[in-house]
């Protein structure tokens, strides 16, 4: 038969496994609650907002998503990059 050899992964979230859809899943459920639009592929996320002359709400739906999608991702042992 086939061998495969094993690695021991310290962090992120190997290929394949059962964790990458549940982070996934976490990562656009944060972006929902905050109401801020997205587009995502694979591993990469966009945020988006609209922003009217002197409109603070849009600005701090965004301040506020971005530390808990860290947050979360952090908790995780994984990494925001910017």
């Amino acid at each position: 038969g086939s061998h495969k050899s094993q690695i021991h992964i310290s962090f992120g979230v190997p290929q394949g496994s059962c964790l990458g859809p549940l982070i996934f899943s976490l990562r656009i459920y944060l972006i929902r609650k905050h109401n801020i639009v997205f587009h995502i592929y694979a591993d990469d996320s966009q945020l988006y907002i609209s922003v009217q002359p002197n409109d603070k709400n849009s600005l701090s739906s965004l301040t506020a998503c971005l530390p808990a999608i860290k947050k979360c991702m952090s908790s995780n042992f994984l990494k925001l990059t910017k």
